[in-house]
């Protein structure tokens, strides 16, 4: 059975105290006022955001939407990223990649900023449209939306495959949820789910609470009527392109069981910026909760219209973590201890996004019922707002920091270097790169101009692009073990130093700082040469005594 309901907010906390021509509770009022308050936090909102992701630069999984998928095919774009569908992530880097290159990491930011800030919007919609007072639903959006807390998902502009799904499963939900759909909303429902599935597992499960709320509100006919096609595209995705056999997953049921109520835990003390404070910020909900199901309590239907949302995005929070804890997304399987009993903001900030609006109504059942609770409310909700503004996030690999990259990218070794070669191999994320695909983006103006470097970069760029390990075996050089300390040689392209075991390696730049070590080793006689300019080498055995450091004759030297 359909339950009709009109799309203004419904007052389920305004129980059996109220008196029939009873005044409006004083939250319940100007609601025009509070839309205009929430603009306003809208706008502040921005040049906040804009100061706090300065100075952050490109990031782990960003170099595979960079290096690896252009977009150019059917099968790029629906190949998963770590289990996720991210058919419009991927668009969207490669939109803003052809327009603005490796020059500046603001743009890709400024539409990460512009998604939070259509999340927060949907966040106050979600919240007015579950029954919460327009004035609490506009301080619940309030605190998503400056929630330093979880600001990892705003600065790292990857992060919107979690911020895209959010803000489409949203839409979702509130166009799904409907008494009597026109057909283009009914389209429009099923575009923005669709849109949200295409961002990544986060869209799945917002999605699956609005088929929740809608078939608690509006009937089990209504919720298949949006659900099942959503389903049906989802499942001939999943069969033919998510499947990843091969990926093990570690996760014990005790360990997602710990994972979620950590996440939980951790995400309401984070809003409040103490345990206590998140502990009576979950209190004041569960409270709301109940007093509202007490009200309700003659009337199942009443009862579950009233809390269809509320419950659904709680569920949609539940197993949003218990998914992302059982397929070892969580970091390594969960077998870290410090990972299972402090989970990542990332993860938080979804957390926060979903039970906002469940704040906002159990806080406004609690304040109708209550009118005196008015101001211990508030300042529950809003007294960790300093704490979360003054939180401060940074994404930026310390072994492949902008200045490197770019070094690399202008480097003269670069002409001459193997187009497969990796120069930054050992670096998780950076690791993507390749010679080739340096010298295409220099070439085609989606750099940077070069600017001097530090010697120490400059040292760096030279270890990871210059030195080469020759396959002649010069049979006669003259060789001596290396001392243990190690030693200090000067190579040229046509004057190497021969050596057989293992070495750490370490280019010596100008000022007399050293690159990072990178191994060699090899059980038969090789010559370390350079492919540029002339290096001075840092040359350290790893094991004593078997390491040896050979010269060649003059006469059989390169040019002698």
């Amino acid at each position: 059975m359909v339950v009709a309901e009109p799309e203004t907010s419904i007052d389920p906390g305004a129980g059996a105290d109220e008196a029939p021509g009873a005044p409006t509770p004083l939250l319940d009022r100007a609601p025009q006022a509070a839309r205009w308050t929430f603009a306003a936090l809208l706008a502040a909102a921005v040049p906040y955001w804009a100061l706090r992701c300065r100075g952050q630069w490109f990031f782990q999984d960003e170099w595979a939407f960079l290096v690896w998928r252009d977009g150019g095919s059917i099968e790029d774009l629906l190949r998963p990223h770590n289990e996720h569908w991210t058919t419009l992530p991927v668009i969207i880097y490669r939109v803003v990649f052809n327009l603005f290159g490796l020059r500046s990491y603001r743009p890709y930011q400024a539409v990460n900023i512009a998604f939070h800030l259509a999340t927060a919007v949907l966040v106050r919609a979600v919240a007015v449209r579950s029954g919460a007072s327009p004035w609490l639903a506009t301080v619940a959006a309030g605190l998503f939306l400056f929630y330093g807390s979880g600001g990892e998902n705003v600065i790292w502009a990857f992060q919107i495959t979690f911020i895209g799904g959010l803000t489409f499963g949203l839409a979702h939900l509130l166009l799904a949820d409907h008494a009597d759909p026109s057909l283009l909303r009914r389209a429009a429902a099923f575009a923005s789910g669709l849109a949200a599935l295409m961002f990544s597992g986060v869209g799945l499960v917002v999605v699956a609470a609005a088929g929740l709320a809608v078939a608690a509100r509006r009937g089990i006919r209504a919720a298949l009527l949006q659900q099942v096609p959503l389903a049906a595209v989802y499942l001939v995705w999943w069969t033919t392109h998510g499947i990843e056999p091969d990926r093990d997953r570690r996760s014990r049921p005790d360990q997602v069981l710990r994972m979620v109520g950590n996440s939980l835990e951790h995400a309401l003390e984070s809003l409040g910026q103490s345990r206590a404070v998140g502990l009576g910020i979950s209190v004041l909900a569960i409270l709301g909760v109940l007093l509202a199901a007490w009200a309700h309590r003659r009337s199942f239907a009443a009862l579950r219209v009233t809390l269809a949302i509320p419950l659904a995005l709680v569920v949609g929070a539940t197993a949003f973590l218990a998914l992302t804890a059982f397929s070892g997304h969580a970091g390594l399987g969960l077998e870290d201890p410090d990972l299972v009993r402090d989970p990542p903001s990332r993860y938080s900030y979804v957390v926060i996004a979903l039970l906002a609006p469940v704040l906002a109504y159990g806080a406004s059942v609690v304040v109708r019922r209550w009118r005196v609770a008015l101001v211990p409310v508030l300042v529950l909700l809003v007294v960790g707002v300093p704490g979360n503004l003054s939180t401060s996030w940074r994404r930026e690999h310390p072994l492949a920091p902008p200045a490197l990259v770019l070094a690399l990218a202008h480097a003269e070794e670069l002409a001459s270097a193997p187009a497969d070669q990796r120069p930054l191999a050992d670096t998780p994320g950076p690791a993507m790169i390749t010679v080739g695909w340096l010298r295409t983006v220099r070439d085609d103006g989606r750099l940077p101009e070069p600017t001097p470097v530090r010697p120490s970069i400059e040292a760096e760029a030279h270890a990871r692009l210059a030195l080469r390990i020759g396959p002649d075996r010069p049979e006669d050089a003259v060789c001596r073990p290396a001392p243990a300390g190690g030693e200090v040689v000067r190579v040229t392209a046509d004057d190497g130093i021969v050596f057989f075991g293992a070495f750490s390696v370490r280019v010596v730049g100008s000022d007399g700082s050293r690159s990072q070590p990178q191994s060699i080793g090899s059980f038969e006689r090789r010559t370390l040469t350079t492919a540029g300019p002339p290096l001075t080498l840092d040359l350290r055995p790893k094991r004593a005594g078997f390491p040896s450091l050979c010269r060649e004759p003059a006469a059989t030297r390169r040019g002698g």
